[in-house]
């Protein structure tokens, strides 16, 4: 089975934004209000996050997630996902999150060192 190129992109637009990448070679790009940085992915914490994505069934998500009356601002969040079996998902939401919402983020901080918050 050929491995396709992965890709993990979430945006954070919640006070300062925030971006975590991961790009070619397990190299993670994190930006945040301080600082741009390159942090090296191991392979075991990148199998251990697609493992956390499968838990919380982020593939079955629904592709937007925003309240019924609509703002003009407030937290503004995308994902968007490429596993190296070629599945991919892109959702975003503004002050609504799904279930698992939570989970997520966790795994994010873990693979890319980072404390994003919500």
């Amino acid at each position: 089975m050929i491995k396709k190129k992965m890709k993990i992109e979430y945006i954070n637009s919640f006070g300062p934004p925030e971006y975590v990448e991961l790009k070619d070679n397990n190299i993670g790009i994190v930006v945040s209000e301080k600082e741009t940085k390159g942090v090296e992915l191991s392979d075991d914490s990148i199998d251990l996050f697609w493992q956390t994505i499968n838990e919380i069934d982020v593939w079955n998500w629904k592709r937007e997630y925003s309240p019924e009356e609509k703002m003009l601002d407030g937290h503004i969040w995308e994902l968007s996902l490429t596993s190296g079996t070629g599945r991919s998902k892109k959702v975003w939401g503004q002050e609504t999150y799904p279930t698992s919402f939570n989970e997520l983020i966790k795994a994010l901080n873990l693979l890319f060192e980072t404390k994003i918050d919500i």
